[in-house]
């Protein structure tokens, strides 16, 4: 997913979406990758989009595209809901095309209600950056973090699989990595949040340098710690 900075948009009136590629998996070494920002809904954007990140804001289990372009008349992000089929497509929030963008948008629990809220981050000193605090109603949820030797678990791989199918390519839930940033310039928590829809528990892979550690039974609403 590739965001965009281009002068053009505010002074060209050109639309330009956030694109969006499928991995197809490898071919020989290197990644292939399908361009389906049009098949997928991603419509044309009036105005800057320099951060964009997957993150699941109604934890129904299926990755929503956060961008710093706005919707709702320039008063909010542009959040593009997943409709929640196999071949990725997104719904369009009302209010596009104001010039309005934040230069980021990190985002974390951070009423620690179990939803993602977002922190909108203006350029210029003399405009107020936004807390959002979200109201969605939504699914169960889990929040994991790694511990290791190196404290932090940046780098670790989490895959969350559906109760009793550890280790089963068809009942992976969803598959993250514990990063220091996201988006454009955007420090972000050492872990990593995963919407869970109606699921009570799940099992859990904590994967990083070769190490993996193995966890069953993980009550969802709750974060939890994995390799102490």
């Amino acid at each position: 997913m590739l965001g965009q900075h281009f002068n053009s948009t505010l002074e060209n009136s050109q639309l330009v979406p956030v694109r969006v590629y499928l991995n197809q998996g490898l071919t020989g070494p290197d990644p292939t990758f399908t361009d389906i920002t049009t098949t997928a809904g991603m419509p044309g954007l009036p105005t800057k989009a320099p951060h964009v990140e997957f993150q699941d804001f109604d934890n129904d289990g299926w990755l929503d595209i956060l961008t710093t372009a706005s919707a709702g008349n320039g008063t909010l992000p542009a959040i593009f809901r997943n409709t929640g089929t196999t071949s990725p497509a997104f719904e369009t929030p009302p209010g596009i095309g104001d010039p309005q963008y934040w230069v980021t948008g990190p985002t974390a629990d951070y009423d620690r209600n179990g939803t993602l809220d977002i922190m909108l981050i203006e350029w210029f000193p003399s405009l107020p950056s936004i807390l959002l605090s979200n109201g969605t109603q939504g699914g169960n949820w889990l929040d994991v973090e790694a511990c290791t030797a190196e404290g932090s678990g940046i780098g670790t791989r989490v895959d969350v699989y559906e109760a009793g199918g550890l280790g089963n390519t068809g009942s992976l839930i969803g598959s993250r990595e514990i990063t220091a940033t996201q988006g454009y310039t955007a420090g972000v928590e050492s872990r990593v949040r995963f919407g869970l829809d109606t699921r009570a528990t799940v099992d859990v892979r904590v994967s990083r340098h070769g190490q993996v550690v193995n966890s069953s039974g993980i009550s969802a609403n709750q974060a939890v710690t994995i390799g102490c």
